[in-house]
């Protein structure tokens, strides 16, 4: 039903987890299996794991690694109307079901690398990638409030995921890797300062924007 992960650390991995009962985890295992044969011929579909966790509160933690060989394909098959099909279908048998998906560290460090003369430094691929990422979501959140939020939980996470994802993908995380290739690729103190200090001053202004426009709604 899965497939083992690839020892190769090429590639991009997007995490699905979620927590359920003995009862929904049976289903959510037949579903990964109908999930799994399909991807298995979609273009780029590396593998797949699936790990399971029992939790003290008799609920199992249920972990899936998707690996691609790149964020495009994987982006298409998260978004394709294969998997839209069969996430529907579980909708209709599991009800409202919460998902919580996230994007491997390491996947955005090779990537953001291939984008660059030499690899960076790990703290300013990770620094890059917040930047990115919270307005993003952030962004997502009010504007989605009253279209997404009316969705099942399941689906919510599946569509702002998409959204966020591609959006940081293919279009943030490239335009800022651009413009901060000087500091990325510096070496010196002063320049390393300089970057991070831009870096940390754009969150606190999105930090305190985003307060702002959350406490008016």
């Amino acid at each position: 039903m899965t497939s083992s992960t690839d020892k190769d650390d090429s590639g991009f991995i997007y995490i699905i987890q979620s927590e359920m009962d003995h009862c929904e985890l049976e289903v959510y295992l037949e579903i990964q299996s109908q999930i799994n044969d399909a991807q298995k011929g979609f273009e780029g579909f590396i593998s797949q794991s699936l790990t399971q966790e029992p939790l003290d509160n008799g609920l199992t933690r249920v972990t899936t690694k998707l690996k691609f060989d790149t964020i495009e394909h994987c982006l298409s098959w998260l978004d394709s109307k294969v998997r839209r099909l069969i996430l529907n279908q579980a909708e209709d048998i599991m009800g409202s079901f919460e998902f919580v998906s996230s994007v491997e560290k390491q996947s955005f460090d090779s990537w953001v690398s291939n984008l660059l003369p030499r690899k960076p430094s790990l703290w300013k691929i990770n620094l890059l990638v917040w930047l990115a990422l919270y307005p993003s979501v952030m962004v997502l959140m009010i504007v989605g409030k009253s279209t997404l939020g009316q969705l099942p939980i399941a689906f919510q996470m599946l569509v702002g995921n998409a959204i966020t994802v591609a959006l940081t993908g293919w279009l943030l995380v490239p335009w800022l890797s651009e413009l901060f290739k000087p500091w990325l690729m510096a070496s010196t103190f002063r320049w390393n300062l300089l970057g991070s200090a831009i870096v940390f001053a754009l969150l606190t202004m999105f930090l305190g924007l985003f307060s702002f426009l959350m406490s008016l709604s």
